[in-house]
């Protein structure tokens, strides 16, 4: 084989391994056995109680994170209405950095009318959290207040953006070192 098959070749290789190594999958910073890993939804049951918490936690642009919570009848799986509760985030000190009622400039609870909530949070630090949701009611009716604690949400470490950017710098970089090679004929 001629050496400008070999770099050909051998630059084809190194392409995509820079490709595999700088696109992983979900950019974050998970812990085996975690609640709430991306992609992959929660469900607690809160004790004396018919109703399950189910969380799940999806990522969008510009650290943007969704996370949907639905109360759960646990005979049925079909959702509980008029759940009233609230969510927050505390940081691996257990201090409390997201609160959805405050966020919103609503007092405590917050209702729930068709069983399922999504609540936007925007990703200002990084790190191991653990999400709370605290159901205060079913069916509008108040119980004694019971939380269902999801440790280990993932929250990214860095932009999924950057992630694209050092791939495609790195691609780039793959390109113009083969153009090179083959200018000067080495």
């Amino acid at each position: 084989m001629s050496d400008s098959r070999i770099s050909n070749l051998s630059s084809v290789f190194l392409l995509i391994f820079a490709l595999a190594t700088m696109i992983p999958g979900p950019v974050s910073a998970q812990a085996p056995n975690c609640y709430g890993n991306i992609g992959t939804p929660a469900i607690i049951h809160l004790n004396g109680t018919s109703l399950d918490v189910k969380l799940e936690v999806k990522y969008g642009k510009e650290q943007q994170a969704n996370f949907t919570v639905s109360f759960l009848n646990s005979q049925t799986g079909s959702n509980h209405k008029d759940v009233l509760y609230d969510f927050t985030l505390k940081d691996e000190t257990d201090k409390e950095i997201f609160n959805a009622a405050a966020a919103a400039n609503l007092p405590t609870p917050l209702h729930s009318v068709s069983g399922e909530v999504t609540i936007p949070y925007t990703i200002t630090d990084k790190g191991l959290h653990t999400a709370v949701v605290t159901v205060y009611g079913i069916h509008l009716i108040p119980i004694n207040p019971q939380s269902a604690s999801f440790p280990c949400v993932p929250l990214p470490e860095f932009p999924i953006v950057i992630v694209g950017t050092l791939a495609a710098a790195m691609s780039a970089l793959v390109i113009a070192i083969n153009r090179y090679k083959k200018l000067n004929g080495t």
